[in-house]
């Protein structure tokens, strides 16, 4: 499959060596660079993106406010020459965090990974039951994605609760999330993730499926909106 990609820096260098490392990717293509973040949104916006290399420290408007302001993310990658911003991509659930200088190594290391998740996305939306393998304890659990009403998070472990059961496991919230299509699954809070179809009420900073009171992190609260906007 062919993936499409951006590239939002503002130092020229830095855009043309990505360029040149997205030639060397047979299945990569570049569909716009931007050294500029407000052009960049407005395309991101208007188009279809699979995979964003985004700079994080650009003049007027960071990488992280950038985010903030898309419609439909792609799979993101965050670039930048200092790792201090690694905790709050964390936060905000950001795909991939590169150090500059990059080597095209470690850049070919991270489009592999979209690559996987985006073809998992794809598959997920060309297929209408899916499922994914949980390891659980011992075991290893499949559970159907449509049955998945939300994550929590539970200091060293998450618990996935189903329409009929509460599955605990040791996976990180990333490590979930690169296993699930981004489009029907939601970041809202550092300890949760919903899944978007399943909500029955929304307040202004809170959610509710079924009986389950959901907080939503302000951190997360742009995105997630932006998001319903987009589905609605």
């Amino acid at each position: 499959m062919s993936i499409n990609c951006v590239i939002i820096d503002d130092e020229y260098p830095a855009i043309e060596l990505l360029e040149t490392y997205v030639d060397r990717v047979p299945y990569l293509k570049t569909k716009g660079t931007f050294d500029n973040a407000s052009l960049a949104i407005n395309f991101l916006n208007s188009n279809t993106v699979d995979l964003a290399f985004i700079d994080i420290e650009m003049p007027n408007m960071s990488g992280f406010n950038l985010i903030d302001h898309l419609i439909q993310k792609p799979y993101i990658v965050l670039t930048s020459a200092f790792d201090k911003y690694a905790l709050k991509a964390y936060d905000l659930a950001v795909n991939d965090y590169i150090l500059k200088p990059i080597s095209f190594d470690r850049f070919f290391e991270s489009v592999k990974r979209a690559k996987k998740q985006i073809e998992r996305n794809n598959f997920y939306f060309n297929n209408k039951s899916h499922s994914i393998n949980i390891r659980t304890g011992w075991k290893i659990e499949r559970i159907d994605i449509d049955d998945i009403l939300y994550v929590q998070g539970m200091s060293d472990y998450l618990s996935i609760n189903t329409k009929t059961k509460r599955i605990l496991t040791l996976m990180t919230f990333q490590e979930l999330m690169e296993k699930l299509p981004h489009e029907k699954f939601s970041r809202v809070h550092r300890s949760y993730l919903v899944a978007t179809d399943k909500i029955d009420q929304i307040n202004s900073n809170k959610i509710i499926i079924g009986n389950t009171d959901i907080p939503i992190g302000r951190t997360y609260k742009n995105d997630f909106f932006y998001k319903l906007e987009k589905i609605a």
